[in-house]
């Protein structure tokens, strides 16, 4: 593989990372609005009224220690999503082609497939790629 080959295949995996990004925003989202729904349950069988022992851990305390956990994950993966998404915006905009410019914010910012951004803009499949490579080339990420 020649040089320039492995900067753009780099390129594209970074591009990529978006996306893999934003679907694990995505399932932590989800895991945390599952949780918040099974500690409702549990606070509600916990509400008898009676007595704990003491150093007893209960189940909502678990549940309050998970959901904190999983708020730090996620402010954590937002933070990181937000930089990525600035530094691709940056670095897509600096594209002096609208072409350039449209395929790779499909592709890579809205997560779209191949045939879906050639089907939304009128590009024949390999005027897309071509177009898509000559903005790879001159797109600077770092």
């Amino acid at each position: 593989m020649d040089q320039e080959t492995k900067i753009n295949e780099e390129k594209k995996d970074y591009l990529k990372s978006y996306k893999k990004t934003r679907n694990r925003l995505n399932s932590l989202e989800l895991q945390l609005r599952q949780l918040k729904l099974d500690m409702l349950h549990v606070r509600a069988s916990q509400g008898d009224g009676m007595p704990r022992g003491k150093g007893e851990t209960n189940d909502l305390s678990r549940f309050m220690e998970q959901m904190a956990n999983l708020e730090e994950r996620i402010d954590s993966k937002r933070s990181e999503l937000v930089d990525k998404q600035i530094k691709i915006t940056s670095a897509i905009n600096l594209l002096n082609d609208d072409d350039e410019c449209t395929i790779m914010t499909e592709k890579y910012l809205n997560g779209k497939t191949w045939e879906k951004v050639s089907e939304d803009n009128g590009y024949a499949w390999m005027t897309m790629h071509r177009i898509h490579g000559r903005a790879l080339k001159k797109i600077k990420l770092g």
